[in-house]
């Protein structure tokens, strides 16, 4: 692990903790949120849901203290990839970091080809070799329940033709990723 990757939530934890005023006796909640921050910045894709990591207690605290969460969701998700942070979005039903979770989402991803397959078959169109957009749709669609990602996430005209320009190019390393986005956004 980096000299980075561990000062990001170490340097966030402690402004945080000055700026949400958290009592020296208030050691769980100080617990909570030193296991919250290094889940959040942690680049992990395999990571299912809040309900697995977190207890009822942890998210009672969490979620008393959704400023400050979602705070960290966003610093999370400007410096990089966050399934954990969007699977709490999503837990939390909190939008507050939205913007930044769907400038992620459309970020150009590559397709990971070690789980077989390869771009000559359809088995590119497998959620499995996007793992950060597949977890992102997760949390995306529990959001948004019962809504089209497309409309619920406000695609431009030109968002959509970009997705569709990059599918179409034999040239672009991102085609078979634009391929599957179109494919799961049913455009």
């Amino acid at each position: 692990m980096s000299r980075s990757t561990i000062l990001g939530p170490v340097f966030f934890l402690i402004t945080l903790f000055v700026s949400i005023e958290v009592q020296a006796s208030d050691q769980e909640t100080a617990r909570v949120f030193a296991k919250a921050s290094v889940l959040i910045f942690n680049r992990d894709f395999t990571w299912e849901s809040p309900e697995r990591e977190f207890t009822e207690f942890e998210l009672a605290i969490l979620g008393e203290n959704l400023e400050a969460v979602d705070e960290m969701i966003c610093a999370a998700l400007n410096v990089g990839n966050s399934v954990v942070g969007a699977k709490l979005m999503a837990h939390f039903e909190s939008k507050r970091c939205l913007l930044l979770l769907r400038s992620r989402f459309l970020r150009p991803g590559t397709y990971y080809g070690w789980e077989g397959g390869d771009s000559g078959d359809l088995g590119h169109l497998s959620d499995r070799h996007y793992v950060y957009h597949s977890r992102y749709i997760e949390a995306l669609q529990a959001l948004f329940p019962n809504q089209s990602l497309v409309v619920a996430l406000s695609f431009t005209d030109r968002e959509i033709d970009r997705l569709k320009t990059i599918a179409s190019s034999d040239n672009s390393r991102h085609r078979e990723w634009a391929q599957w986005m179109i494919h799961r956004l049913m455009l």
